[in-house]
Protein backbone atom coordinates (compact mmCIF):
# COMPACT_ATOMS: atom_id res chain seq x y z
CA UNK A 1 0.00 0.00 0.00
CA UNK A 2 1.16 3.62 -1.10
CA UNK A 3 2.11 6.33 1.44
CA UNK A 4 -1.25 8.34 0.26
CA UNK A 5 -3.22 5.39 -0.08
CA UNK A 6 -2.30 4.63 3.79
CA UNK A 7 -2.98 8.15 4.44
CA UNK A 8 -6.14 8.18 2.68
CA UNK A 9 -7.31 4.84 5.09
CA UNK A 10 -6.52 6.62 8.13
CA UNK A 11 -8.39 9.71 7.31
CA UNK A 12 -11.25 7.94 6.10
CA UNK A 13 -11.08 5.46 9.54
CA UNK A 14 -10.60 8.56 11.70
CA UNK A 15 -13.93 10.45 9.87
CA UNK A 16 -15.79 7.40 10.45
CA UNK A 17 -14.95 7.26 14.01
CA UNK A 18 -15.76 10.80 14.29
CA UNK A 19 -18.70 10.32 12.42
CA UNK A 20 -19.99 7.35 15.62
CA UNK A 21 -18.97 9.58 17.87
CA UNK A 22 -20.95 12.74 16.99
CA UNK A 23 -24.12 10.14 16.06
CA UNK A 24 -23.40 9.07 19.66
CA UNK A 25 -23.34 12.65 21.14
CA UNK A 26 -26.27 13.73 19.25
CA UNK A 27 -28.71 10.75 20.31
CA UNK A 28 -27.40 11.31 24.07
CA UNK A 29 -28.24 15.21 23.71
CA UNK A 30 -31.91 14.47 22.40
CA UNK A 31 -32.04 11.67 24.94
CA UNK A 32 -32.66 8.77 22.08
CA UNK A 33 -30.87 6.73 24.77
CA UNK A 34 -33.22 3.43 23.34
CA UNK A 35 -31.93 3.91 19.98
CA UNK A 36 -28.31 3.76 20.65
CA UNK A 37 -29.23 1.06 23.03
CA UNK A 38 -30.32 -1.41 19.41
CA UNK A 39 -27.39 0.00 17.58
CA UNK A 40 -25.59 -1.61 20.25
CA UNK A 41 -27.56 -4.44 20.33
CA UNK A 42 -27.03 -4.90 16.13
CA UNK A 43 -23.39 -3.78 16.56
CA UNK A 44 -22.73 -6.98 18.90
CA UNK A 45 -24.86 -9.45 16.91
CA UNK A 46 -22.90 -8.58 13.92
CA UNK A 47 -19.58 -9.24 16.00
CA UNK A 48 -20.87 -12.63 17.21
CA UNK A 49 -22.28 -13.47 13.81
CA UNK A 50 -19.18 -12.42 12.08
CA UNK A 51 -17.08 -14.76 15.01
CA UNK A 52 -19.22 -17.48 14.44
CA UNK A 53 -18.72 -17.29 10.63
CA UNK A 54 -14.96 -17.31 11.32
CA UNK A 55 -15.60 -20.20 13.65
CA UNK A 56 -17.80 -22.23 11.24
CA UNK A 57 -14.79 -21.29 8.20
CA UNK A 58 -11.50 -22.24 10.64
CA UNK A 59 -14.07 -25.67 11.82
CA UNK A 60 -14.03 -26.46 7.93
CA UNK A 61 -10.38 -25.70 6.92
CA UNK A 62 -8.96 -28.47 9.87
CA UNK A 63 -11.67 -30.81 8.69
CA UNK A 64 -9.79 -30.86 5.34
CA UNK A 65 -6.47 -30.35 7.48
CA UNK A 66 -7.36 -33.60 9.33
CA UNK A 67 -8.73 -35.65 6.09
CA UNK A 68 -5.14 -34.61 4.69
CA UNK A 69 -3.39 -36.01 7.60
CA UNK A 70 -5.15 -38.85 8.05
CA UNK A 71 -4.91 -39.86 4.26
CA UNK A 72 -1.13 -39.43 4.40
CA UNK A 73 -1.07 -41.64 7.63
CA UNK A 74 -2.77 -44.89 5.77
CA UNK A 75 -0.64 -43.76 2.75
CA UNK A 76 2.71 -44.48 5.16
CA UNK A 77 1.16 -47.56 6.55
CA UNK A 78 0.53 -48.87 3.40
CA UNK A 79 3.83 -47.94 1.65
CA UNK A 80 5.24 -49.70 5.49
CA UNK A 81 3.21 -52.51 4.88
CA UNK A 82 4.39 -52.98 0.98
CA UNK A 83 8.07 -52.81 2.18
CA UNK A 84 7.80 -55.23 4.67
CA UNK A 85 5.82 -57.47 2.55
CA UNK A 86 9.26 -57.17 0.39
CA UNK A 87 11.50 -57.63 2.94
CA UNK A 88 9.67 -61.04 3.89
CA UNK A 89 9.69 -61.99 0.34
CA UNK A 90 13.37 -61.45 0.27
CA UNK A 91 14.27 -63.54 3.41
CA UNK A 92 12.03 -65.98 2.18
CA UNK A 93 14.06 -66.54 -0.57
CA UNK A 94 17.69 -66.24 1.30
CA UNK A 95 16.19 -69.06 3.63
CA UNK A 96 14.93 -71.22 0.71
CA UNK A 97 18.80 -70.40 -1.18
CA UNK A 98 20.66 -71.95 2.11
CA UNK A 99 23.24 -70.20 4.19
CA UNK A 100 26.00 -68.00 2.10
CA UNK A 101 24.71 -69.09 -1.54
CA UNK A 102 25.89 -65.88 -2.62
CA UNK A 103 29.74 -66.14 -1.04
CA UNK A 104 32.17 -68.06 -3.14
CA UNK A 105 34.75 -69.15 -0.85
CA UNK A 106 37.90 -69.84 -2.61
CA UNK A 107 40.67 -70.12 -0.52
CA UNK A 108 40.56 -71.53 3.00
CA UNK A 109 41.08 -68.70 5.92
CA UNK A 110 44.58 -68.67 7.42
CA UNK A 111 45.85 -66.61 10.17
CA UNK A 112 49.69 -65.82 10.18
CA UNK A 113 51.18 -66.99 13.78
CA UNK A 114 54.44 -66.55 15.19
CA UNK A 115 55.84 -69.25 16.58
CA UNK A 116 57.13 -68.46 19.98
CA UNK A 117 59.96 -71.12 19.85
CA UNK A 118 61.71 -69.91 16.68
CA UNK A 119 60.02 -66.42 15.91
CA UNK A 120 59.27 -67.70 12.47
CA UNK A 121 55.64 -66.91 10.97
CA UNK A 122 53.51 -69.85 10.36
CA UNK A 123 50.09 -69.90 8.42
CA UNK A 124 47.47 -71.98 10.52
CA UNK A 125 44.29 -72.58 8.95
CA UNK A 126 41.25 -71.23 10.05
CA UNK A 127 42.53 -69.20 13.20
CA UNK A 128 41.18 -66.11 14.07
CA UNK A 129 43.66 -63.04 13.61
CA UNK A 130 44.00 -61.92 17.69
CA UNK A 131 43.40 -58.21 18.52
CA UNK A 132 46.67 -56.12 18.86
CA UNK A 133 47.46 -55.17 22.74
CA UNK A 134 47.66 -51.80 23.44
CA UNK A 135 50.16 -49.39 21.87
CA UNK A 136 51.29 -52.36 19.20
CA UNK A 137 49.82 -50.19 16.40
Amino acid sequence: MSIGRDAFARAAEYSENQRYQRLWEQAHREGDWYAMQLENMAFEDEVKRLAKEKALAHEAEMKKVRKIEWAAEEEMQRRKEIVEGKKAVRFADEVEAGPSSNIEITKPLKAKVRDRSTGSMDYEDNLPIPPAPFGWL
